[in-house]
């Protein structure tokens, strides 16, 4: 059964999208020849933590 969502469920959700768009955008820019996934995973966290 599909739920019908409240405006501000979607706008939540929106948000919840665009921290992890911008979190996959930043750790694909990191992800270079020689990086660590500990790397990848000290820019995602950056990233978030910056985000709040």
């Amino acid at each position: 059964m599909v739920q019908i969502k409240s405006p501000e469920q979607i706008a939540k959700m929106r948000e919840a999208g665009l921290v992890v768009a911008a979190i996959h955008a930043a750790t694909r820019e990191a992800a270079v020849p020689g990086a660590s996934t500990k790397d990848l995973d000290d820019v995602a966290g950056w990233l978030e933590g910056r985000r709040g």
